[in-house]
């Protein structure tokens, strides 16, 4: 019996711990936590909401967001590996695909926020 243990503990261990690990960078656009700020093409948007919905071929992640005083939305779609597969952009009534690239992300609370919103 304490075998058994023994071999559930190995496995349990081995499960935890030693596992494939991606970038940090990857997914980062699934991780923002509103309010916050990012940067899409150079320019300062806030991050106002964040939703998801479950689509046929992954979720997909909405953010509500203010740039330049304008309501946007930003969508990150993820494939059947929970990986990005697509950044897009609406503003204006415009649709633009972007990549994780063109999305700077900067933390979620704190001066910076308040600076760069502000001006």
């Amino acid at each position: 019996m304490q075998l058994l243990r023994d071999v559930f503990a190995l496995i349990r261990s081995w499960w935890q711990v030693d596992r494939v690990r991606i970038s940090p960078a990857e997914g980062r656009l699934l991780r923002l936590i509103p309010p916050c700020i990012i940067c899409v093409n150079g320019r300062p948007v806030e991050v106002l909401r964040r939703s998801v919905s479950h689509e046929t071929f992954g979720p997909i992640v909405q953010y509500d967001c203010l740039c330049q005083g304008q309501a946007a939305q930003l969508l990150v779609a993820t494939n059947e590996k929970g990986r990005t597969s697509s950044v897009v952009w609406f503003e204006n009534g415009q649709v633009r695909d972007l990549t994780e690239a063109d999305v700077d992300a900067y933390g979620n609370r704190g001066t910076y926020r308040n600076s760069i919103v502000s001006n």
